[in-house]
């Protein structure tokens, strides 16, 4: 097949993984969903569902570099003698782009804060660590950062929220990230106008008899369904497990999709493979020196052609002498450089190597920011592209987990945790020495251009800052004290001091 043909059939498959994440423009949508699950109809019901399995699995071979074509190269047959191993170097550069490009984006928490007005800001402080704790306890920034990398290197994966209950009946609220790499299907749904209907998420589980058997839970509003498949004589057959009312009131699932970070770079990437591999059967080959000597002068001492120190024994016109191969390694030394050079081009990703960065010398924060810009820019489009939406929606769907579960007979908690209105911002991947900005932050103060709260915000040093708050405020009530007490004392001793008149 030739290049023109490969690139249409290329287009042709991409146009139909369009065709299949295509959202669907129907009316009763959700009714229509809810029939085929009553019916237990599982099969219709998934033909409803886009699905992006084969996409992410042919992203996630990529990925993975004992899944690359290189290590499909056949070993080279030897006549009258064993095969010849040839070299399989696979290249890791979709794993140091994702890495790269994740730490970018989350590497630092993001920055919660409250947006609603300073009356309002000061009743809903309590609210808001509340909030704030349940991030904590069920690892937000952590989650966060797992479903960037995975995102990255499969193309999409799922947080879901849900609610278990243990051996002594106790429930708790758990979440959990779930994508093809780990033998998960994703099955979302969305209308024309881009809302999420629905989603649908297949698994394995082992049996009692320790059997795989698949599953399939459907999450919407206002229900949740898990089926799984049995064999009812001999054909298999879905069953409904449980269909149980949703206690979140919303679909708790944030869909992450966005392409793979080493996009466009893949073709770099295998010839750069290709060249490594073929640059090391030539070492193999022509890496020791060979000596060409006559028969007249051989010596059965000396190693032979296949041994460590080859031979080649010449008839005529007696040698002794060291041959050497023509020196090819500029060549393909500078073909690796370009490649290398192209893929950190094509994917936006700053140049970390040990040579690189030692040759900056000691850089600040603002420097090293300037240098890296290209791995701020592509941090930007996805942010602007995918996460942005994304966090917003998980932080409502927080609020709806404690308004309507966790604090669900609490009315005064619940009123004040849905009055928050609430956002963030990304923090930077490079944080910097205390010498980075103290200096501007001691101008600003000293000018009653910035707040203590801000002043600790965006203060590098300190880790936390609510309590380093609590502390600075303390210390200035403390000093307070001894200067309100010094006072006082000066103004007794003067009093005593002072001489009385007669009248």
């Amino acid at each position: 097949m030739g290049e023109a043909s490969k690139t249409v059939e290329k287009l042709r498959q991409e146009e139909s993984r369009q065709l299949e994440r295509a959202s669907i423009a129907v009316t009763g949508l959700r009714s229509m969903l809810e029939g085929f699950l009553a019916s237990c109809d599982i099969d219709k019901a998934k033909k409803m569902f886009s699905c992006n399995h084969s996409r992410a699995m042919e992203i996630i071979a990529q990925y993975n570099p004992d899944l690359h074509k290189i290590n499909d190269r056949d070993d080279k047959k030897i006549e009258n003698g064993p095969d010849y191993e040839v070299c399989k170097l696979t290249d890791a550069s979709q794993r140091r782009i994702n890495q790269i490009s994740s730490h970018f984006m989350f590497a630092n928490p993001i920055k919660l804060t409250l947006q609603n007005n300073i009356k309002e800001t000061g009743e809903l402080a309590d609210s808001f660590k509340i909030f704030k704790k349940f991030l904590k306890e069920h690892y937000f920034d952590e989650r966060l950062y797992e479903a960037r990398e995975i995102t990255g290197s499969e193309t999409e994966c799922a947080k879901i929220y849900s609610l278990i209950t243990d051996e002594d009946g106790k429930s708790e609220v758990v979440c959990q990230i779930k994508c093809n790499s780990r033998g998960d299907k994703l099955y979302p749904m969305f209308n024309q106008y881009g809302k999420m209907v629905a989603f649908a998420v297949g698994y394995f589980l082992r049996d009692d008899e320790f059997k795989n058997e698949e599953h399939f839970d459907v999450y919407t509003k206002n229900h949740i369904w898990e089926f799984r498949k049995t064999k009812v004589s001999g054909l298999d057959k879905w069953e409904l497990i449980q269909k149980k009312g949703n206690p979140f009131k919303k679909i708790p699932v944030i869909y992450y999709n966005h392409e793979e970070d080493w996009i466009g770079a893949q073709n770099r990437i295998d010839r750069l493979e290709w060249v490594a591999s073929k640059n090391g059967d030539i070492n193999e080959y022509f890496g020791d020196p060979f000596l060409v000597i006559s028969p007249d002068v051989a010596d059965e001492r000396l190693a032979g052609a296949k041994e460590v120190g080859k031979v080649v024994l010449v008839e005529k016109d007696g040698k002794f002498e060291f041959c050497a191969p023509p020196d090819c390694g500029d060549m393909i030394q500078n073909e690796k450089d370009s490649l290398n050079a192209g893929i950190e081009r094509d994917t936006n990703t700053p140049d970390w190597t040990y040579k690189n960065i030692m040759g900056l010398g000691t850089l600040s924060s603002k420097a090293m920011r300037q240098i890296n810009i290209s791995g701020y820019v592509k941090r930007d489009r996805l942010a602007n592209k995918c996460y942005n939406e994304l966090i917003n929606r998980e932080l409502n769907l927080v609020k709806a987990i404690l308004i309507n579960y966790v604090y669900a007979d609490k009315n005064d908690i619940k009123t004040c945790i849905n009055k928050l209105e609430l956002g963030f911002s990304y923090t930077d991947p490079f944080v910097g020495s205390l010498d980075d900005n103290s200096q501007e932050i001691a101008q600003l103060r000293g000018a009653n251009a910035m707040s203590i709260h801000t002043a600790v915000e965006v203060n590098y040093y300190v880790e936390d800052k609510e309590a380093e708050e609590n502390r600075i405020w303390e210390e200035i009530a403390r000093l307070e004290n001894i200067k309100a007490e010094a006072t006082a004392k000066a103004a007794k001793s003067k009093e005593s001091n002072t001489p009385k008149t007669d009248e």
